[in-house]
């Protein structure tokens, strides 16, 4: 799907194997458009998002992050409180 390449070799039985894989590189360019579009995107429709997790310490990073997106965030640390 990248476009990319894998080559398998191997001298023989109990010599080792090599594997190389090769990806082109993506153009600066395409890399700016695609970031700049993820950019608008959240820009023009902020989600509401519940989060659940037994570890609220990831719980909240996570929600922070996505807030720090523009989404509206709430967190619940079970199943019973997030459908409260």
């Amino acid at each position: 799907l990248h476009g990319g390449t894998i080559d398998a070799q191997s001298p023989g039985p109990g010599a080792g194997s090599t594997f190389t894989v090769t990806l082109p590189l993506a153009r600066q360019e395409r890399l700016k458009q695609n970031a700049e579009r993820e950019q608008a995107a959240v820009a023009i429709r902020p989600l509401s998002i519940l989060v659940v997790d037994d570890n609220l310490d990831a719980a909240h990073t996570l929600a922070a992050l996505l807030e720090i997106n523009g989404h509206q965030v709430a967190v619940a640390e079970n199943a019973n409180a997030a459908l409260a």
